[in-house]
């Protein structure tokens, strides 16, 4: 059996933050039972993004 497999790098992740539409792509992940693996380099760099943000929210 052939398995699909995508990779939602940061650019996806943060393109669905930024146009406020992260509940559709839990819900594409959700309705499809799609496994979600991540990593820390990941995580690491989607915490850079939101800290940046946040700071030019403020400023």
């Amino acid at each position: 059996m052939r398995v699909n497999r995508f990779v939602l790098d940061c650019n996806i992740w943060i393109s669905y933050f930024i146009t406020r539409k992260e509940q559709k792509l839990v819900d594409i992940i959700g309705n499809n039972d799609l496994a979600v693996f991540s990593c820390e380099e990941l995580l690491e760099e989607l915490n850079v993004y939101y800290i940046i943000h946040v700071l030019k929210s403020i400023t």
